[in-house]
């Protein structure tokens, strides 16, 4: 997701949206520490967003 696509969402969304991401961010270490996860780059794709929308929350 793009920051202009974060910027544009509210903050209400914005913070349920961190909620599933850091949801997805503990499955995919789960699964990757089970070596079920094919997609190794996944949970560094997910903190970064996680990080963008920390970042676009405190500039609201």
């Amino acid at each position: 997701m793009k920051i202009k696509d974060l910027r544009a969402k509210s903050a209400k969304d914005l913070e349920e949206l961190l909620k599933t991401t850091t949801q997805k961010i503990a499955d995919s270490t789960f699964y990757h520490a089970q070596s079920r996860s094919k997609n190794v780059k996944e949970v560094k794709e997910l903190r970064r967003r996680r990080a963008r929308i920390i970042t676009v929350l405190k500039e609201k």
